[in-house]
This record gives structure tokens, C-alpha cells and sequence, in this order.
């Protein structure tokens, strides 16, 4: 028997380092992030409604008592960063994506993004209700 069928034949026992690294290691370095941000933000609400895959460099800043709900099935890539001020609420539905690079939500009164989004890289999602009152008017005719 060749090399090549006794690897086919013990099932592939050169994929176990790569399984091992990029399947089982991964999954068990998204379970202690989860937990690491279950443990440092118990001031407010974190809720994960199902599995959930928090990528590397996954950050969560919610120095109030906001809110952030993720349903089932929503994948948080590499860079995802998401801020909540005040009593600000993010919902994310279920199966939703947040793909590589950067990807900053910055939320302060509610947001709610539908089942199945994909957020692609470099995309800034900025939802404020900002009450600016101005002393005076703007001024009237074009700006040079």
C-alpha cells in the first residue's frame, strides 16, 4: 500500500493537527471569550441566544447598563468591536456575519439588526439620538 492510501485509510490522520488547531481550538478559544465577557459585564445585559462564534480581538465596552442581545447561529469574525452608552440596546438576529477586519457598531439608544445580516469589513454602524440644541441659527446662503 502506498503512502497516500494509508493516510485515506486511517482517515486522514494528517488533517488532525489542522482539525485540532482551526476547529477545536477555535471553538474552545470562542467558549472563553464568551465566558470573559459574561464575567466582566455583569452591570448590564449580555445575552447569547445559542452557539455563537466570537472571533479573535471580539471587544464589548458597555460602561452602563446597556444591552446587547445576539441570537443563534451569529458569527463575530476577527476585529469585531461594539460600543453601548447609557441604557443603549443592540440586537442582532440570528445567523448573522460580521466578517474580517473591523467591524464597529457604536450604538447609544437601540439598534436592531435583522436575521441574517452580513456586515462586511471596514463598516462603521453609528446610531445616536442626539438632542443638539443650537444657540444660534445657521447661517443663511452658501459657505465658502
Amino acid at each position: 500500500m502506498t503512502r497516500v492510501g494509508i493516510a485515506r485509510s486511517v482517515g486522514g490522520w494528517r488533517r488532525v493537527p489542522w482539525h485540532m488547531r482551526y476547529r477545536v481550538g477555535a471553538a474552545w478559544a470562542s467558549q472563553a471569550r464568551k465566558a470573559l465577557i459574561l464575567a466582566t459585564h455583569q452591570h448590564c445585559t449580555v445575552e447569547f441566544q445559542g452557539p455563537v462564534r466570537l472571533g479573535p480581538g471580539f471587544t464589548l465596552d458597555i460602561p452602563d447598563a446597556g444591552s446587547f442581545l445576539v441570537g443563534p447561529g451569529v458569527d463575530f469574525r476577527v476585529g469585531f468591536k461594539c460600543e453601548i452608552s447609557g441604557n443603549g440596546r443592540v440586537s442582532i438576529g440570528a445567523g448573522s456575519t460580521f466578517t474580517f477586519q473591523r467591524t464597529d457598531p457604536v450604538h447609544q439608544p437601540q439598534s436592531t439588526l435583522a436575521s441574517v445580516a452580513a456586515i462586511t469589513q471596514s463598516c462603521l454602524i453609528v446610531d445616536g439620538f442626539h438632542r443638539v440644541s443650537r444657540p444660534h441659527p445657521p447661517r443663511a446662503g452658501p459657505r465658502l
